[in-house]
């Protein structure tokens, strides 16, 4: 990984841990989070468009941390449900993580 993209996500992910309780982790290739960890792909080599799809996954992902209900998401009754509201939740938090902070919306589009 980038050794300068990786001090970014590390001073992010301190200001996360501290303000919200959230850890932040590069490990897997799928970003998504539980609601108190946020997984993100980890990468040996980062291109300008890969660090700007990180930002996004990093952004979208500490939407859900903080705009999900997780408990409802646990509702749903079968695969089809799931994924209309995983779509719908993603558009929603996207939305709102946007009111609260304009600038995400440069790497959530």
């Amino acid at each position: 990984m980038s050794h300068v993209f990786e001090s970014t996500m590390e001073k992010l992910a301190r200001i996360l841990a501290r303000q919200y309780g959230i850890e932040v982790v590069f490990e897997g290739n799928v970003p998504c989070t539980d609601g108190k960890k946020i997984y993100l792909p980890s990468f040996d080599a980062m291109t300008p468009e890969l660090r700007k799809d990180m930002e996004g996954f990093l952004d979208h992902e500490v939407a859900h941390c903080k705009f999900t209900k997780f408990d409802e998401l646990k509702k749903c009754v079968n695969k089809l449900h799931n994924f209309l509201t995983q779509n719908i939740e993603d558009y929603r938090i996207e939305i709102e993580m946007q009111k609260e902070f304009p600038g995400t919306a440069f790497h959530l589009i």
